[in-house]
């Protein structure tokens, strides 16, 4: 097995690294057996949702591995949109995410959400400019599953306390990009 590792590399990694890990296949194990650990530091709700190009609310409705240029296995996803809550979509979104099985090949991300078809989840997206693609921001950190159970249907996922309902989420997330972006200031240099 190889094995590759990512260090933090801060907001850069977060835009550029899009992840996912789906046990698709054949039952026998894999000829081909990569795993790629990525590190991405904790990121808060500000700036995952200032980071994020799309956060979109909806269902897994397809995918579909494939190796690509390299030996490299990548899992494409279709997202039936229900509520878009920053950017722009359609009825759908399409997202690449690293990793997944592909006949003798895998992929393992093990930081990457476990997503599979028919689960409704809100997500943080960034896309690169190329294409109509978009990737997973923060990996695991821009994947919240939502489950419905009981009277009103919960958010689960490292952006969201224990048990908050979905619409709170999604108001929290809301009132979050209306709110004024905080003001950086540049690091005062010695002796200026």
């Amino acid at each position: 097995m190889n094995t590759h590792r990512l260090l933090p590399l801060g907001a850069a990694a977060l835009l550029a690294v899009a992840g996912h890990s789906l046990p698709i296949g054949t039952s026998r194990p894999p000829e081909h057996r990569t795993r790629l650990q990525l590190s991405i530091p904790p990121q808060s709700l500000a700036t995952q949702a200032c980071l994020a190009t799309r956060i979109v609310h909806g269902i897994v409705a397809g995918l579909d591995t494939a190796v690509i240029d390299g030996g490299g296995v990548v899992t494409d996803l279709e997202v039936n949109v229900l509520d878009c809550i920053k950017g722009s979509a359609a009825l759908g979104v399409k997202i690449r995410c690293a990793g997944g099985r592909h006949g003798d090949h895998q992929v393992d991300v093990p930081s990457a959400p476990r997503l599979q078809r028919g689960d409704e989840v809100v997500l943080f997206l960034t896309n690169s400019g190329q294409g109509e693609t978009d990737g997973i921001l923060g990996l695991q950190q821009g994947t919240l599953h939502v489950q419905r159970q009981g009277e009103a249907p919960t958010v689960h996922g490292p952006l969201a306390p224990a048990g908050e309902t979905l619409t709170t989420f999604l108001d929290r997330v809301r009132s979050t990009l209306s709110a004024p972006p905080a003001v950086l200031a540049a690091p005062q240099q010695e002796g200026k």
